[in-house]
């Protein structure tokens, strides 16, 4: 037991082995490829990861749910950004590509 359960006034301190390696977090994030090394049993992650898996010829199996959330992808020209690193034209040129028939039919094919 630790102090506290005991009556006293501090918990004990966590065993060193039971705190997270600053390295392991990478790990955290739901990724296929976390999933297919082994380091899982269920993968929680997007449709569009799934979705490139299966370009990419790797095959999970999955679920989908019957219900979801919308999740948008917004993009934006930050003016901080741009200002600082002088590339405003180049920034609103590629703004414009994504909102392009072309930049459209690019992002339907891989997301």
């Amino acid at each position: 037991m630790s102090p506290r359960a005991e009556g006293g006034t501090q918990a004990a301190p966590k065993p060193k082995s039971d705190r997270v390696p600053p390295k392991s977090l990478a790990l955290a994030r739901p990724h296929p490829a976390n999933f297919e090394r082994g380091t899982g049993e269920a993968l929680v992650t997007y449709e569009n990861e799934m979705r490139l898996c299966r370009k990419l010829g790797r095959e999970i199996p999955d679920v989908l749910p019957s219900a979801t959330l919308l999740i948008e992808g917004p993009a934006a020209v930050v003016e901080s950004s741009v200002a600082r690193h002088g590339n405003r034209e180049l920034a609103g040129a590629f703004l414009a590509f994504l909102h392009s028939a072309d930049g459209q039919r690019i992002l339907v094919e891989w997301h």
